[in-house]
């Protein structure tokens, strides 16, 4: 049983991926992402890494364009652990997508503020926070 499960997750993950994959192989960038995610900084114990044009979540497998995001914002987790967060983001058309887990300890909160700053200056129209 437990291996179905840990089937059904990894599955859904690639599957996510590979849908995000030919998008970007449609609109002819796959080469500015894989350079891009070369020069990223990992963020948030590295469940994240911050690119000049993309952010790499490590627990969704998520691809995110700065121009994609209308809103981006923590958000309570469900699961356990002490102050459990996570990052979301809303994209145009208003769909809401997990991007990583944020630590519940530590200097997450610094390193969040200087992600939305990013955000910000990449795309002035996106909103950030709750």
């Amino acid at each position: 049983i437990l291996c179905f499960f840990v089937a059904r997750f990894v599955w859904k993950d690639v599957k996510v991926l590979n849908s995000q994959w030919s998008e970007l192989e449609a609109q002819g960038v796959i080469n500015a992402v894989l350079e891009d995610y070369g020069k990223s900084e990992k963020q948030i114990g590295g469940n994240l890494r911050v690119g000049e044009k993309y952010l790499f979540g490590k627990g969704s497998m998520r691809i995110v364009s700065y121009g994609s995001i209308r809103r981006i914002y923590m958000q309570n987790a469900e699961r356990k652990g002490k102050y459990a967060r996570d990052l979301w983001y809303e994209d145009g058309n208003g769909q809401q997508y997990f991007v990583c887990q944020l630590d519940p300890v530590g200097q997450s909160h610094l390193e969040l503020d200087q992600i939305y700053r990013k955000v910000l200056k990449k795309n002035p129209n996106a909103k950030t926070g709750l």
